[in-house]
């Protein structure tokens, strides 16, 4: 009997500083000086090639400073019938209490390739720079993939959702996930391709973030930065219950006073969910979704974006751009579109689609909106029953008091086709919906 199948590479190199950009500087909280320290390094060894560690930052690290740089292409491959594992981690931390200060630093530069054959239950996991499931005072994180970029493949289960913490594929750059911090900034970087390929017959997730915050509680300022340039691609052939979810810089979750951020979509994105029912598509740029607090978005896309779905049923497509949902006390928002966005449900019956640019939704106190439009919209779902079609574009919905200011212009076409029967199609540009 084939037993289980795990490979794990971890890269964190502590080096001096390299170069402005990788350039990190730690300041003392309580004037000890308990931040980790390495030994000078004479002339011979700052011309020498930086020697890899593994990082353990584990309890009673009062400041961690991590730095990592993958320049050497890497290969994960494995053959399965049972549950099988792959993980990359630059200079991250995972599952770690530190009272003090934390500065991730994550760079690649090579091909990354993870695939597994088989039909065993498959999880992949690349983290570059991001922080998860520690509890830490204040979180800097910075991350970049360029090159090559990076592949996924599965032809396994894919991960059953909920069996894994992230999903069977999982992309994550200058993320941070599921932790405490006092404050937060990130800076997440895609400038390589990165493409996510599940061939299975049950369901799994597939996610791909950059500079995004989930799920994490700061009492303070939640600052955050996310850039795609490149084409990321999702693409599965499973046959019900899947996830695929593309964040650049969004805050999920949480309670900071103050939200702010700032993401900008310069590549393609394609979400393809093949003929699964039960499946939910979601591309949110720079947006905030239940947190509370004050919230400020500054968000666009100058790159196509697609999600298709064919023969589904109970499915949901959701574009967030610059939005806020659910969040906040003063609301403002600034967004704009200036290529296709597209959502496509070939057949199939309760289907939602939504696209939102710059558009606020069950906020209160002082909320103002901007959106600028000129690429152009499409929904469209043939040949079903009971289709909800929606786009807000810097639209306040659901807000209970305070004061409303929207700003919109569109110069883009908006398109909304659906066949069947029990069909919704909205449209609202910089209108205001109380509850």
């Amino acid at each position: 009997m084939n037993k289980p199948c795990s490979c794990f590479a971890l890269v964190a190199l502590f080096s001096l500083p390299i170069s402005p950009v990788l350039a990190q500087q730690t300041a003392a909280t309580d004037g000890k000086t308990d931040t980790v320290e390495f030994p000078e390094k004479n002339s011979a060894d700052r011309n020498a090639t930086p020697t890899q560690a593994t990082a353990s930052s584990g309890p009673g690290i009062s400041n961690l400073t991590t730095r990592g740089t993958l320049t050497g292409n890497v290969t994960q491959s494995s053959n399965t019938i049972r549950s099988a594992s792959q993980t990359l981690s630059i200079a991250g931390q995972n599952d770690a209490t530190s009272g003090g200060n934390v500065s991730l630093t994550g760079v690649v530069t090579a091909p990354v390739s993870q695939i597994q054959r088989g039909a065993g239950s498959n999880q992949q996991t690349i983290g570059v720079g991001s922080l998860t499931g520690s509890s830490v005072g204040s979180a800097n994180t910075n991350g970049t993939i360029s090159g090559p970029g990076v592949t996924q493949i599965s032809d396994g289960g894919g991960g059953r959702i909920g069996e894994f913490n992230g999903g069977g594929q999982s992309v994550g750059v200058a993320n941070i996930s599921g932790s405490q911090a006092s404050s937060i900034n990130t800076r997440g970087l895609i400038n390589g391709s990165i493409t996510q390929d599940q061939r299975s017959s049950s369901g799994g997730i597939q996610s791909i973030t950059a500079g995004a915050v989930n799920r994490v509680d700061a009492a303070g300022q939640v600052s955050t930065n996310g850039t795609i340039n490149a084409a990321v691609n999702q693409v599965k052939t499973t046959t019900n219950n899947q996830t695929q979810t593309l964040d650049v810089g969004s805050v999920i979750g949480g309670s900071p006073t103050n939200a702010r951020t700032n993401a900008t979509l310069n590549g393609t994105a394609t979400q393809d969910a093949g003929a699964a029912s039960d499946s939910t598509q979601t591309i949110q740029i720079g947006s905030v979704v239940d947190s509370r607090g004050n919230t400020a978005t500054s968000a666009g896309s100058s790159g196509t974006i697609s999600q298709v779905q064919r023969n589904t049923a109970n499915s949901n497509q959701k574009i967030a751009i610059g939005t806020v949902e659910r969040s906040g006390n003063q609301v403002t928002t600034e967004a704009f579109t200036t290529n296709a966005i597209s959502q496509e449900a070939k057949s199939g019956e309760r289907i939602t689609q939504t696209i939102s640019v710059g558009s606020s939704q069950e906020t209160s106190a002082v909320v103002s909106t901007k959106a600028l439009v000129s690429g152009r919209l499409t929904q469209s779902a043939a040949a079903g029953d009971d289709i909800t079609q929606t786009i807000n574009l810097g639209s306040v919905r659901g807000t209970s008091s305070g004061r409303v200011a929207t700003d919109v212009q569109i110069s883009g076409d908006i398109n909304q086709q659906t066949s069947g029967s029990s069909q919704r199609q909205t449209v609202i540009v910089g209108g205001v919906e109380g509850r």
